[in-house]
């Protein structure tokens, strides 16, 4: 089965991921450095999320709510 692209996913601030993720049922896992791990207790899917001082790029966030099974839709409703 081939992965779905997320086309049209804004650069955002790494805080903005950590609450749409954390609206969609994720909790922290663990903290390495500056890269937070989030848990989806439902699903059991993990994601890492590089907490740095500036915006992810596009392609990062896109990534990480690929790996996250997070709609561009999703992430619209989520950001309002």
């Amino acid at each position: 089965m081939r992965a779905r692209k997320l086309t049209g996913v804004p650069a955002l601030s790494a805080e903005a991921v950590v609450r749409i993720l954390e609206k969609k049922g994720f909790r922290l896992l663990r903290t390495k450095g500056s890269h937070h791990t989030f848990l989806d207790p439902e699903s059991r899917r993990t994601v890492v999320v590089p907490v740095h001082h500036h915006d992810l790029a596009h392609r990062t966030c896109a990534e990480i709510f690929r790996e996250a099974g997070i709609t561009r839709e999703e992430i619209e409703e989520l950001l309002e």
